[in-house]
């Protein structure tokens, strides 16, 4: 994984990417919904590492199955892929595929086999592809589609009917963004499995780390983006 806040003390920004236990939860969480063929949602507090993990699994299932078709969307397509930003999603699946032993990438070659919004396993014939707007997943059909900070799009219905039809498993996944939303709606309505990510699950951070963020942010900032409130 990536993270260029290490820059500023001197440590690695490149890391391995070892997950801590909520995330090994969160992956099970995902193939358990696929083996059901169901929907899940993911309520998140901000730099957990979700991102991340649903890139690595996408990118693990696609080389361990053949003919598997994952999606991701977003409110705009520069946040799916923009090549060689690492803000954007499908730079994150490069990195990836790049980074794993030559043996192990099912014949992937990034400059063959990635071009713009989309990832290729030659080996199965999986690909990822990614979408941005309004009709992500319209027309298409996907064995897993994440759709990334599903609060925030600022037209959420038009993106659940265009995804409706798309997949047996739709992952939405999001930070809050107040009550006014699809997203809060789903995650309240008791009618899809509901996985949390508090910032208390991730071991990086402790009591110390939260008052800091306290005494430096906006309280309405760190109830949104800390306390998913």
């Amino acid at each position: 994984t990536f993270d260029p806040r290490n820059a500023d003390v001197g440590l690695p920004t490149l890391l391995p990417f070892l997950l801590f236990p909520k995330q090994v939860d969160w992956i099970d969480f995902v193939i358990r919904k696929w083996r059901e063929r169901r929907p899940g949602l993911c309520e998140k507090s901000r730099d957990m590492g979700v991102t991340w993990e649903a890139v690595a699994l996408s990118c693990t299932l696609c080389l361990f199955h053949d003919g598997v078709a994952i999606g991701f969307g977003s409110r705009k397509a520069e946040y799916v892929d923009d090549i060689g930003n690492m803000k954007a999603i499908l730079p994150k699946a490069r990195m990836f595929m790049d980074h794993l032993p030559e043996e192990f990438r099912g014949g992937f070659v990034s400059w063959r086999d990635s071009p713009k919004m989309l990832v290729s396993i030659p080996d199965t014939g999986s690909q990822i592809t990614g979408e941005g707007g309004d009709d992500v997943g319209r027309g298409d059909r996907k064995t897993i589609y994440f759709n990334d900070e599903e609060a925030h799009h600022p037209r959420q219905d038009l993106v659940a009917a265009a995804l409706s039809q798309t997949t047996n498993c739709l992952i939405s996944m999001s930070s809050v963004r107040g009550m006014n939303n699809l997203f809060a709606q789903k995650r309240w309505g008791g009618k899809i499995e509901v996985f949390i990510f508090d910032w208390r699950d991730d071991p990086r951070k402790d009591e110390a780390w939260y008052k800091k963020q306290c005494e430096d942010l906006d309280p309405v900032v760190v109830a949104q983006e800390i306390d998913r409130d």
